[in-house]
């Protein structure tokens, strides 16, 4: 009879060999561990992540991860579950176990009062339509920025003092939204976690995280967190006091500016008032996760009908 259970230390590792496969992003498979390690162990995931699994006598029939976030929907704080990483081995595929794994999650989170289920599907929406899971629009950006040389701002990198300003400062740049993750310290320390390991554990140069702060009589005004990768520069995080974002911008710029990044094209999110400075666009491209989102607990479905605001760094 298969039962849903958290995964212990022997049955993550097992996890591990088969979502290695898909999700390695690069690493040797010791490496990936030591990564998928270093977020379950840290602050955020001590509390919020656990990997869950479906088994049956000793078999794996399906795995994924369980994220316990705390969201702001339709004008209501809610919490919310977050299903990532759904897997399936091979030998166990077409024989509907991940949506038995999928219920047994949404079921559970119920049962601790939340209210939906948030996911991103990297096969499209049709599958998990069909499991109740409702499209959020979710836009990332790709263009070209002007590049900063001039030093004008200062900056510098940034340090773990610095994450309940850059939480505040991140909600406070993003416009009013009809979905938003309540981003806390914590949890913007594992998404810095998570791809500083990843940077750390890779091949050299293959991710660079920058992470730059600036300051006015020691108090933060701008910041940025982004990833310099072969194909240009990802904007994970930022923040500014500055409503059309022109520190970011300068931050970005300064970036861009760095010689092995050319043609200096952008990629990421950014609320609508930042989006002035990025103009005259290249393009705009729908990222490859499609964002989905469930009501659970016997719960109408949360009315997404205007800006859903989600930083790169969040993703999950």
């Amino acid at each position: 009879m298969p039962r849903f259970v958290t995964a212990d230390p022997p049955l993550i590792e097992r996890i591990h060999d088969g979502t290695f496969t898909v999700w390695s992003e690069g690493l040797a498979r010791a490496d990936y561990s030591r990564w998928q390690q270093a977020q379950l162990e840290s602050p955020w995931g001590l509390a919020h992540l656990r990997r869950v699994a479906l088994v049956d006598d000793g078999t794996l029939l399906a795995s994924a991860k369980r994220y316990d976030f705390t969201a702001d929907i339709g004008g209501e704080r809610s919490t919310v579950l977050g299903i990532g990483a759904v897997f399936t081995p091979p030998a166990e595929r077409g024989r509907g176990h991940a949506r038995r794994l999928i219920d047994a999650m949404v079921e559970e989170a119920a049962s601790r009062g939340c209210r939906a289920a948030l996911l991103f599907s990297e096969i499209g929406p049709e599958y998990y339509a069909r499991l109740g899971f409702d499209v959020m629009p979710r836009d990332e950006l790709a263009f070209e920025c002007p590049v900063e040389t001039d030093g004008s701002l200062w900056a510098r990198p940034g340090r773990a003092a610095d994450l309940p300003a850059m939480a505040a400062l991140s909600g406070a740049s993003r416009t009013p939204s009809t979905f938003a993750l309540h981003r806390t310290p914590d949890l913007v320390e594992f998404g810095l976690i998570r791809r500083r390991t990843l940077a750390a554990l890779s091949a050299p140069n293959r991710l660079v995280v920058e992470w730059l702060v600036v300051e006015d009589a020691g108090r933060m005004t701008a910041f940025l967190v982004a990833t310099r990768r072969p194909r240009g520069i990802v904007i994970e995080d930022c923040g500014d006091v500055d409503p059309a974002g022109a520190q970011v911008a300068a931050l970005v710029g300064s970036l861009v500016a760095l010689p092995s990044f050319h043609p200096p094209v952008v990629h990421g999110w950014l609320p609508e008032p930042f989006r002035g400075w990025t103009t005259p666009a290249l393009w705009h491209e729908v990222t490859g996760n499609v964002m989905m989102i469930r009501p659970i607990g016997g719960l109408a479905a949360p009315r997404i009908g205007g800006p859903v605001t989600f930083w790169n760094l969040d993703l999950f």
